[in-house]
C-alpha cells in the first residue's frame, strides 16, 4: 500500500472513530437532537399503534411528511431508540456508499487515487446534523439518502437519456419530498433540468409531467387530512408557511459555511480572493445595505440563524454591528454563487432559497449537509487540476473537522 493510500485510509479510520465515540456518548452537536428524539419516538409509536388511515394527526409531532415512520412500521414492531438508530445507521451506510458511487462519476479516476474519493465521501460523517440525527434517531437521514439517490440517477440520466433512469430519478425525487416538504426545491430543480423547454411538444415532456403527477399525487392524501401543507400540531405551535423575504440574508450567510471549501478550489491564493472581493466591491456593498435593512426588519433574530450568527453573539456586540457583519457575509456568499458557480448550481441555489423562504425561522440544520451534497453532486471536478483536488479534499477534511469540533464545544459549554 502506498503512503498516500495509507494516509487517506488512516483519516477515514479517524472519522469512523470520532463517529463511534459520538455514538457511544450520545453526541448532540446540532443542539436540538435530544429534544427532537422524544418526538421521533412518539411518532414512531403512533404509527405502530395505528393504520395509516387512522393516524390521529392532531398528535403527530412533526412538520414533515411521514415516509420515515412508514418505513419503521414496515420493519419494526417496537418503538425504541435502538430501532431508530439502527435504521439511521443503515440509511447512513447507504448514503455514503451511493455518494461514493456518484463521486466516482465526478472525479477522474485515472488521475486521482480512489482513496481520495472514498475519503471525500466519508466527510458526510463530519456533518454535525448528519451525525446527531443518526445518534438520536431523527427523521432527516432517510431524506439525505433520497437526495443523494436523486443526484446519482440524475448523473446517470445525463449520461444516457434512458427512460428507466428518468423514472428512477423522478421517483427518488418524490421520495425525498415524502421525507420533508422542503425537498420541493429538489423537485423544481430536477424538473427544470429534464424538461425540454425549447420544444414544449416533445413527447418526453408528457412522460415527465405524467411521472411527476403519478409520484407526487399521493401527497394530497396527507395535505387533505391535515387541512394544509403542515400537520395540525405544527400549526398549533405557530409554524406557518408564507414568504419571509427577511430570511434571504440568513440563508445566504449559512450557505457561506459550505461554500468556503469550494472557494478554496476557485481561488488558489488569498490574493485571488482579495482581488475578487475588490473587483466586486460595489456589488457587495450594495447587497450588504439591502441585507442590513432586511435584518433590521427581521423578527426572529434571537432564534436560529446559523454558525456565523452564534459566533457573533459570543462577543456580545450591538445587534446592528452583528447585522453589518452578517450582511457582508451574506453578500460575499451571494457574489460567489452568482459570479463563480455554473448555471446549474445557480439554479439549484435559487430553488433552495425560494423554498426555504416559506419557513418562518431558519436553522443551520436545514442545510447541513444538504448544500455540501448539492455542490459536490453538481460541480465538475474533472475540469479541476488533480493537485488542486488533492489539496481541496484535505482542506475539506480539516475544515469540517474544525466545524464539527466547534459545534460540539458550543453546545457542551454554552
Amino acid at each position: 500500500m502506498s503512503r498516500i493510500k495509507l494516509k487517506n485510509y488512516l483519516l477515514i479510520i479517524f472519522i469512523l472513530l470520532t463517529f463511534l465515540i459520538g455514538l457511544i456518548f450520545n453526541e448532540n452537536s446540532s443542539g436540538g437532537a435530544k429534544n427532537d428524539h422524544t418526538y421521533a419516538l412518539l411518532n414512531f409509536n403512533l404509527f405502530l399503534l395505528n393504520d395509516l388511515k387512522n393516524i390521529p394527526w392532531d398528535i403527530y409531532s412533526s412538520s414533515a411528511l411521514p415516509l420515515f415512520y412508514l418505513f419503521l412500521k414496515s420493519f419494526f414492531d417496537q418503538a425504541s431508540k435502538l430501532n431508530l438508530v439502527i435504521s439511521n445507521l443503515l440509511f447512513a451506510i447507504f448514503s455514503i456508499f451511493i455518494f461514493y458511487k456518484l463521486l466516482i462519476k465526478k472525479f477522474d479516476q485515472t488521475k486521482l487515487n480512489n482513496s481520495y474519493i472514498i475519503l471525500y465521501s466519508f466527510l458526510l460523517l463530519l456533518s454535525p446534523y448528519f451525525r446527531s440525527s443518526i445518534f438520536w434517531g431523527l427523521e432527516e437521514i432517510i431524506g439525505i439518502l433520497m437526495l443523494i439517490l436523486t443526484f446519482y440517477f440524475f448523473s446517470l440520466y445525463k449520461e444516457n437519456k434512458n427512460l428507466v433512469y428518468l423514472i428512477l430519478l423522478i421517483f427518488f425525487t418524490s421520495l425525498a419530498f415524502y421525507t420533508r416538504q422542503s425537498y420541493l426545491f429538489l423537485a423544481a430543480f430536477i424538473f427544470t433540468q429534464v424538461f425540454n423547454f425549447k420544444n414544449l411538444k416533445d413527447k418526453k415532456n408528457i412522460i415527465i409531467i405524467g411521472l411527476f403527477l403519478i409520484f407526487y399525487l399521493p401527497s394530497l392524501y396527507f395535505f387533505i387530512h391535515w387541512n394544509g401543507l403542515l400537520p395540525p400540531i405544527a400549526i398549533d405551535e405557530g409554524r406557518k408557511l408564507s414568504l419571509f423575504f427577511f430570511n434571504i440574508p440568513t440563508i445566504l450567510s449559512i450557505s457561506l459555511i459550505y461554500l468556503i471549501p469550494f472557494m478554496f478550489l476557485t481561488f488558489k491564493k488569498l490574493n485571488d480572493f482579495l482581488f475578487f472581493f475588490k473587483k466586486k466591491i460595489i456589488f457587495i456593498l450594495i447587497l450588504s445595505v439591502i441585507y442590513f435593512v432586511l435584518f433590521i426588519f427581521s423578527e426572529t433574530y434571537l432564534i436560529g440563524g446559523g454558525a456565523f450568527k452564534k459566533i457573533l453573539l459570543l462577543f456580545n456586540l450591538n445587534n446592528y454591528i452583528n447585522f453589518i457583519f452578517l450582511s457582508i457575509i451574506a453578500s460575499i456568499s451571494t457574489s460567489y454563487i452568482y459570479y463563480s458557480l455554473d448555471n446549474t448550481l445557480k439554479i439549484s441555489f435559487i430553488f433552495l432559497i425560494l423554498v426555504f423562504l416559506s419557513i418562518d425561522i431558519i436553522f443551520q440544520e436545514y442545510f447541513d449537509p444538504i448544500i455540501f451534497i448539492i455542490i459536490s453532486s453538481l460541480i465538475n471536478f474533472k475540469k479541476i487540476n488533480t493537485m488542486e483536488l488533492k489539496k481541496f479534499i484535505y482542506f475539506s477534511f480539516f475544515y469540517y473537522l474544525i466545524f464539527l469540533s466547534g459545534a460540539n464545544l458550543y453546545y457542551i459549554y454554552l
